[in-house]
């Protein structure tokens, strides 16, 4: 497979990491608010003029965004649950939630607390709907830069019915439909804009790495793994992996999955390889960010060697750390900052000219319950050897005071 362009073409605070929460992922990140209101309507108005006005812009469902211009307005064609949750970029600033409809009757509204950051969820018919992220308790204060994130899923109605639990030992996997691709270990499948689907079969709950290769293309891509029926259900979201092609490494279950590629701001693609690995053999050699270019294999003669199942503090700068595996194993390398920075994990390695390669990159933690994330998380297999992890902030600068682990995963 040829490397991606390195090159970084979102804000700061949008990198995939966060990935890309699309199509309903903010259900995994953000953790309720504790001020949900309910959803029956009120006579509270939101705005004047809001999302009635003319030439209001709305926001794409099921997407992150990042500081949406007034007024926010969204709209549904069919009845759906919707979910809104937003995260404070300046975490000492506590924001609110409000939704409402283009008429001005509240839905829903939460507040943040130091613990969680604010989400509202309402069963809505179709219409105009407007979202306000405001300043806790004084609303006509200027928020704060935030993201905001949103969910749709097919409203339900209330049963009395108990739900059953479903029967593992008689549950069958899906099955990937004729007219989509499948992609296997030891077959990619290529995709397009028109045809952005591969088909993922699992047979046996397994460890599985996934991602897609522009060949250097210009679309800036993300991927998302949904089951593959109905539903569509997301599993995991993500981009900026290797230059702007997305990876990640996730437990799946046996069954069928869809891969979906898409790019930013809709921009075109065409002949991107979807690849899968559950062999934990496939380890691609990406090029390397700017800063990190020039590395040679003499930086592990002053850098801090670390074995699996260590851990330490950066007490002040320190950029580089060198960790040694002596067998092929799934490995969690994770950065904690003690500070403000917002950081990122490159994990490289050297061709036999000494031409540094990356195999992994985070800016987050996929794991996060907030979209504030400032601490990076890898979870993937690694083959033996020694392997370099820059710890920097987003724009490259070394990392400053944080406290550093890599162990064995789950232990």
């Amino acid at each position: 497979m040829m490397n991606a362009s390195p090159a970084r073409t979102r804000g700061i605070w949008i990198a995939v990491a966060i990935a890309l929460v699309a199509l309903g992922v903010v259900t995994v990140v953000l953790t309720t608010g504790s001020n949900e209101g309910p959803t029956e309507t009120s006579s509270t108005p939101v705005a004047e003029a809001g999302c009635n006005a003319d030439g209001v812009e709305y926001i794409d469902l099921n997407t992150q965004v990042s500081e949406p211009e007034d007024p926010i307005c969204v709209t549904i064609d069919t009845d759906t649950t919707l979910t809104v949750g937003a995260a404070s970029l300046e975490p000492d600033t506590p924001i609110t939630v409000t939704l409402a409809t283009a008429s001005g009757d509240v839905l829903a509204t939460a507040d943040s607390t130091p613990e969680a950051d604010p989400e509202v969820t309402a069963e809505v018919t179709p219409g105009i709907y407007e979202i306000q992220v405001t300043v806790t308790g004084a609303p006509s204060d200027p928020p704060p830069p935030f993201l905001l994130v949103t969910a749709t899923s097919q409203a339900t109605e209330a049963s009395d019915e108990p739900t059953s639990e479903p029967d593992s030992s008689t549950a069958a996997a899906t099955a990937c439909p004729a007219d989509v691709p499948t992609v296997a270990t030891d077959a990619p499948a290529t995709v397009s804009d028109e045809n952005p689907l591969a088909c993922l079969e699992v047979s046996a709950d397994a460890f599985v790495k996934i991602g897609a290769d522009s060949d250097g293309g210009d679309a800036d891509l993300r991927l998302l793994v949904t089951t593959a029926d109905e539903a569509r259900s997301p599993i995991i979201a993500i981009d900026d992996t290797f230059g702007t092609d997305p990876e990640v490494s996730w437990d799946l279950e046996a069954g069928a999955y869809f891969v979906e590629i898409a790019a930013w701001d809709e921009a075109p693609f065409a002949d991107v390889e979807v690849y899968v690995d559950d062999t934990g053999t496939l380890m691609r050699h990406g090029t390397p960010s700017a800063s990190q270019a020039s590395l040679t294999p003499d930086v592990c003669e002053d850098a801090p060697a670390l074995s699996v199942g260590d851990a330490m503090t950066v007490e002040s700068e320190g950029e580089y750390l060198c960790v040694s595996v002596d067998e092929s194993q799934r490995l969690t390398i994770q950065a904690a900052t003690l500070g403000s920075q917002d950081l990122v994990l490159e994990v490289l390695g050297f061709e036999a000219d000494g031409t540094p390669f990356r195999v992994a990159w985070a800016d987050g933690n996929p794991l996060a319950t907030s979209l504030a994330d400032t601490d990076p998380l890898l979870d993937q297999v690694f083959s033996s050897g020694t392997w370099v992890v820059a710890v920097t902030d987003y724009l490259g600068e070394p990392g400053e005071a944080y406290d550093f682990r890599v162990v064995a995963t789950d232990s």
